[in-house]
């Protein structure tokens, strides 16, 4: 705000006797539609200005394309800078690290259906290893042709359980490009790793 904007708006016969409150979560609103307004290059400058700050091992773990698209599947659901940061932390954690958290939605991910999602994860896995481009326009054909032939076209049932195995959890950014900004050898890596601890898992959830 300017001086002739605040002159112009506020008086003070407008100030009430109740004490100011600072509302966090309106000034997060208004951040996020700061940051929604930015350019997907002027988001990527600020968010790498601030890693290169703040978070230097984001750099460190990602080349230029995938730092690239790691920005740009985050611009649109951050209200800070920091959210990609502490969304995005699986993707700089060392896969050996990486763990699973036997929680009711990755339950639901990995354990549910006659043909769960570690099912789907044993299949899937020879395939995504031979895939001969590690490109999202390759993985989207990959999952969607394996989706129709092994759960009735529902990709969410096959991505679902692959988002669980290489970041831990259920959330993070689109499937393909969570996988185009791992890698191959990482992705394969953490499912292979996921597949290997399914009876542990298993007895967690019992």
């Amino acid at each position: 705000f300017d001086s002739k904007y605040l002159i112009n708006t506020f008086g003070l016969e407008r100030v009430l006797k109740s004490p100011a409150k600072f509302d966090r979560a309106k000034l997060l609103a208004f951040n996020l539609d700061a940051i929604q307004e930015m350019t997907p290059e002027q988001f990527h400058d600020r968010l790498r200005s601030y890693c290169e700050e703040e978070h230097p091992r984001f750099l460190e773990r990602m080349d230029a394309q995938q730092f690239r698209l790691f920005s740009d599947a985050n611009r649109e659901r951050s209200k800070t800078l920091l959210d990609p940061i502490r969304m995005g932390g699986f993707f700089v954690q060392s896969c050996s690290t990486l763990t699973w958290t036997v929680t009711k939605s990755v339950r639901k991910a990995l354990l549910k259906g006659e043909v769960c999602g570690f099912d789907h994860l044993e299949s899937l896995l020879p395939q995504l290893e031979a895939l001969e481009e590690w490109t999202v326009e390759a993985l989207e054909g990959l999952l969607d042709s394996f989706a129709k032939a092994n759960a009735d076209g529902k990709v969410g049932a096959v991505a679902q359980p692959i988002r669980v195995a290489v970041s831990g959890g259920t959330i993070s950014p689109p499937i393909y490009d969570t996988l185009v900004i791992l890698g191959r050898d990482r992705s394969v890596k953490r499912i292979r790793r996921c597949l290997e601890s399914r009876t542990q898992l298993t007895a967690d959830a019992s």
